[in-house]
């Protein structure tokens, strides 16, 4: 499995930086305007709703797994004061936010969540195109977080894109 990741600034410009890193590091992915879009959602939420989005030293970790099959991406934030963890509601009609995760559960093949000590890990996983255009998998998310990858929460970051 390729890992990358980068090291993002907690402010609103995050999301347009995590696409950039995203088009970077997976170029040619036939889902890579999926890709863009669930990491622009995932860093958006981290920004307006963990710890990450404080100044002056909020920042948040992009991370990129690449197997031959499907990639997983995650975000490291520092984290809320609500354990419940993030979720999919039904906002009001004329709520001008709130729809971040319905998003999210729509194009991702599964997602989830996991709490590691302070910090707070968003992670999606999108299959690979199977031919004909078709989804290699079912959409659902993830009640669990086992599909993580054991190092994902905990793999090292430096300031900065690096891989």
């Amino acid at each position: 499995m390729d890992v990358r990741s980068c090291e993002l600034e907690g402010v609103m410009q995050a999301p347009g930086r995590a696409r950039e890193f995203v088009a970077k590091v997976l170029p040619e992915h036939p889902r890579l305007d999926d890709l863009q879009l669930l990491v622009c959602e995932l860093v958006t939420n981290a920004v307006l709703h963990s710890r990450s989005g404080l100044p002056p030293e909020g920042r948040l970790t992009v991370i990129v797994a690449r197997s031959p099959s499907y990639v997983r991406l995650a975000v490291v934030d520092e984290g809320t004061e609500d354990e419940r963890g993030p979720r999919v509601r039904e906002p009001a009609e004329d709520a001008e936010s709130g729809r971040g995760l319905t998003l999210v559960a729509a194009l991702a093949d599964t997602w989830g969540h996991r709490r590691v000590s302070r910090c707070r890990t968003v992670w999606v996983q999108v299959n690979d195109d199977a031919p004909g255009g078709e989804r290699s998998g079912p959409v659902r998310p993830c009640t669990g977080d086992h599909l993580v990858p054991a190092r994902i929460p905990w793999y090292p970051v430096e300031r900065g894109v690096h891989g």
